[in-house]
């Protein structure tokens, strides 16, 4: 089941993306898809407990890494300099 349909039919659900992406092309076609949390799989272990009680607590989570990546595409799009990929 994709994360589409399980975000739109089952809102309660909470996705987390445990991925060894991290170009933002990646990234955003995922949040754009339904994700709540997006971390790396290289990450720590504690990482992965800090996502799971965020998407609890808070309804998402995100990296620094990530949220790095997020900042940087958006200041691109501001500029007018970069074309997202569906």
């Amino acid at each position: 089941m994709s994360t589409t349909i399980v975000s739109t039919n089952h809102t309660k659900i909470k996705i987390l993306a445990l991925s060894m992406y991290d170009d933002e092309n990646s990234i955003i076609r995922m949040l754009r898809n339904g994700i709540k949390g997006y971390i790396l799989k290289d990450s720590e272990s504690e990482e992965l407990q800090t996502a799971i009680e965020a998407l609890i607590n808070k309804d998402y989570y995100h990296s620094d890494l990530i949220s790095g990546k997020l900042i940087n595409t958006i200041n691109y799009l501001d500029d007018g300099e970069m074309v997202l990929k569906k």
